[in-house]
């Protein structure tokens, strides 16, 4: 985002600076317009590239998130099966951990969603609202594990 504002302001210049100049001959302004409109391409190409490269980590965190969240629903469902079988003092904590876990997964699938719509501007909001849903749902599951 940075990177976009710093763009933006030199663009801003290079055009105050090139339509500021008063030359008189012809050329001078054409080759000025022409900068200039070189100058904002550049510097869309350079914004576009800048978002392509967002996205792409979107992307890539999306795919780990997703595998991460199937593993851990896979291992809630494993603690799930054992408290079948455990004691009914056990099988008690064992199913308000669990519960705790599949709500706090449920968390974790709703910053997913908005990590899915989430734009360049708003990407590194979501982002860390998305890694602190992990790290809430995975300490749980270490502190249930810890537990048996």
């Amino acid at each position: 985002m940075k990177v976009m504002k710093w763009i933006v302001a030199i663009v801003v210049i290079a055009l105050t600076v090139a339509c500021g100049q008063q030359d008189t001959e012809t050329s001078s302004k054409e080759e000025i317009k022409s900068s200039a409109a070189e100058i904002q391409q550049e510097s869309k190409n350079m914004i576009n590239s800048i978002q392509d490269y967002t996205m792409e980590q979107k992307e890539a965190l999306q795919k780990q998130v997703q595998a991460q969240i199937n593993n851990l629903s896979d291992k809630i469902n494993d603690l799930e099966a054992k408290s079948e079988n455990a004691t009914d003092e056990a099988k008690a904590t064992l199913q308000e951990a669990t519960a705790d876990l599949n709500q706090k997964l449920e968390t974790v699938k709703v910053q997913m969603q908005q990590l899915e719509n989430a734009t360049a501007e708003t990407w590194e909001n979501v982002k860390g609202e998305l890694s602190a849903a992990m790290r809430d749902v995975e300490a749980a599951y270490n502190e249930a594990v810890s537990r048996l």
